[in-house]
């Protein structure tokens, strides 16, 4: 909960929520989201991984943070391993082809991608450069940082990429760098 602990600093109300499916039901994911931020007044969203996806996919006029998104998850996820079985994911063509709606990008405003310099997922090369992407895809509206650390960003890792979103942002905090 490294995110909590940094967004409270900035007085920022936190409200964890974790998918226990690989959000492979689209509709419903976006609903569940954009329901949680209405509920309980979510004026900042952010996500990891797919999560960051869904996060910058937010139809709410809300701040964003991805954090390693997966902005290509019609092509990378498919690619990941089951832990149990080290066999790939399997992911229904249907849900690749909705995922590959919402890889069109329109329009995200508000957004900060942080990723990490070492990330074994989705920054590996020039081909699936996701800062890069972002960067190119966002870039009126958005800003981006690159961090130490690999997929999961641990606490100091995380931290200055959260206060470049802040600064961003322009949203102080009682908290120093």
């Amino acid at each position: 909960m490294a995110l909590k602990s940094l967004a409270e600093g900035f007085g920022i109300n936190v409200l964890t929520h974790q998918f226990r499916e690989l959000h492979t039901n689209v509709e419903k994911t976006q609903g569940e989201i954009e329901r949680l931020c209405r509920d309980n007044d979510i004026r900042i969203i952010a996500g990891a991984s797919l999560g960051g996806f869904y996060a910058l996919q937010c139809r709410l006029p809300l701040k964003k943070i991805a954090i390693n998104p997966c902005l290509l998850p019609s092509a990378e996820i498919p690619l990941l391993k089951n832990f149990d079985t080290g066999e790939n994911v399997f992911v229904p063509e249907s849900v690749i082809e909705k995922w590959r709606e919402l890889e069109r990008w329109l329009v995200v405003p508000n957004a900060f991608g942080i990723f990490g310099r070492q990330d074994d997922l989705f920054h590996n090369g020039a081909e699936r450069n996701f800062k890069s992407m972002f960067d190119s895809l966002f870039k009126e509206s958005s800003a981006s940082v690159l961090v130490n650390g690999k997929h999961s960003l641990e606490l100091d890792e995380l931290r200055p990429g959260f206060f470049a979103a802040m600064e961003h942002f322009k949203i102080e905090g009682r908290v120093q760098n």
